[in-house]
């Protein structure tokens, strides 16, 4: 999940720009001549969307904020204080 105090200032165009310049080695990790460097960049800019889109969340791998606080309405908050309960029966501590 990706969070901020403030709006997320969504930029795929940066994003890809991005991308396509990471070098590891002198190697760059996104090669956009190859046919399936292309794909997975254009997939993953594909994401763009979800963020106008509607639906069910679970279509969607970017949901907005406001999206969120709808279908959470009413959910008890994770905070500092819970955090960790639901490890307690994996744990063997209930």
């Amino acid at each position: 999940m990706v969070v901020s105090s403030t709006p997320i200032a969504w930029d795929f165009g940066r994003g890809r720009r991005t991308l396509e310049s990471y070098q590891i080695d002198g190697r760059p990790q996104f090669d956009p001549t190859r046919a399936e460097d292309r794909a997975e960049l254009d997939r993953l800019m594909a994401m763009e969307g979800s963020l106008a889109a509607s639906g069910p969340y679970t279509a969607r791998p970017i949901e907005p904020c406001p999206d969120i606080l709808v279908r959470t309405d009413g959910k008890r908050p994770v905070t500092d204080d819970n955090m960790g309960s639901e490890w307690r029966y994996f744990l063997g501590l209930e």
